[in-house]
């Protein structure tokens, strides 16, 4: 059975540079439950399910028809290292996105990019399609934006890009398309042929975005890591979410992650999507590498789960612990053996709860998520 189409209005004009959010009288409370947290959120692990197949190194992750879509580039030859980021070598890889079925088995690979490329994006699923990008593998360069239809797995190329575009979504409201540059220190919008409608300067330094969520009209969540360098010569991972108002070059709020996976990355490194049910907010990750060690004997990537348990007190309070759905193909998947996630996503709505905290961080370096020759 094909997704359900959305039928939300177009809420936002092209004309002016910065587009106002539309005004609604609440907001979801799992969209409240976000706003709530805050560093001393605690966050469990709840499930897990390990991928036996060569996952490379993934960059996005989006549920759709019951199925897992995660991108992920197999670098073949590095790019020769710059320290502009810009100037960096090609190199040479192949762009994937994996199709997953419930219990972690891969169903389809489906090849993306072309030539130089070859990197895929954060992605996220509009209800329709699958929405991903293939960028070369530098800051700058040129991108593909492509949809995947969740039915059918054809591939579409939509319109290019003369910049690294890394994470690409659609508000299936507005009928736009938003997207981040290398590091998201530009941010984008479009319309779905590929029209230029707004590009702003990212004001934050805290974490650079490499996946993101569209919450509601006029929000979207991002997720993403900064590589701080320590005294003794490495680095810590610092994660971090962010809430994002596109038509308002907004940073409504960040909050610091700091959980981590058996190979030591912080779980926001690169793919990440929320989801919700009436127990609470559900935390769906990918950290690490097909080829990262860690606790398991074998080398491959693990999809973690994770809820931070203050929240369903939050919910029960403001909705009386009912979940609200924005559509049941964007249910995440029930992986065996993987109890108690079958959450759904969030309403529409654009009320903006909450003041948000400090947006200035730490700055990042000119390639916080990666070591030298290692994948973004």
């Amino acid at each position: 059975m094909p997704p359900a189409r959305s039928t939300l209005p177009n809420f936002f004009g092209y004309g002016n540079k910065r587009m106002q959010t539309p005004a609604a009288e609440d907001t979801s409370p799992h969209v409240e439950a976000i706003f709530n947290l805050d560093r001393r959120s605690k966050f469990e692990l709840v499930s897990e399910i390990h991928l036996g197949f060569p996952t490379h190194h993934p960059q996005g992750m989006a549920f759709a028809n019951g199925l897992t879509f995660l991108s992920s580039v197999e670098i073949l030859r590095a790019p020769r290292p710059s320290p502009d980021p810009a100037l960096r070598s090609r190199g040479q890889g192949k762009g994937h996105v994996f199709v997953i079925g419930t219990g972690g088995d891969m169903i389809h690979d489906l090849d993306l990019g072309e030539d130089s490329l070859y990197h895929p994006g954060g992605i996220d699923f509009d209800g329709d399609h699958v929405w991903v990008s293939a960028a070369e593998y530098r800051a700058g360069g040129s991108s593909i934006i492509y949809t995947v239809d969740p039915d059918t797995f054809e591939v579409q190329e939509r319109f290019r890009v003369d910049d690294h575009i890394g994470w690409v979504l659609r508000d299936p409201s507005a009928d736009l398309v938003f997207g981040g540059s290398w590091g998201s220190r530009h941010l984008y919008t479009w319309d779905t042929g590929g029209r230029l409608v707004d590009k702003w300067e990212n004001p934050g330094h805290f974490v650079d975005y490499q996946d993101a969520q569209f919450l509601q009209p006029g929000l979207l969540l991002c997720s993403g890591i900064s590589l701080l360098p320590q005294n003794d010569g490495t680095a810590f991972e610092l994660g971090g979410l962010a809430l994002v108002e596109p038509h308002e070059h907004n940073i409504r709020k960040d909050v610091p992650i700091n959980v981590f996976s058996p190979a030591g990355h912080v779980i926001t490194r690169n793919p990440m999507t929320i989801s919700a049910d009436d127990s609470g907010l559900l935390f769906h990750t990918a950290p690490d590498d097909g080829q990262d060690t860690g606790e398991l004997e074998s080398s491959a990537t693990e999809l973690r789960n994770f809820q931070d348990r203050e929240m369903p007190d939050q919910a029960a309070r403001v909705n009386g612990g009912r979940p609200h759905l924005l559509h049941p193909s964007r249910r995440p998947p029930s992986l065996d053996p993987l109890p108690g996630i079958a959450g759904f996503l969030f309403t529409t709505g654009g009320r903006r709860p909450g003041a948000w905290t400090n947006r200035r961080g730490p700055t990042t370096v000119d390639e916080p998520h990666q070591k030298p020759l290692t994948a973004v």
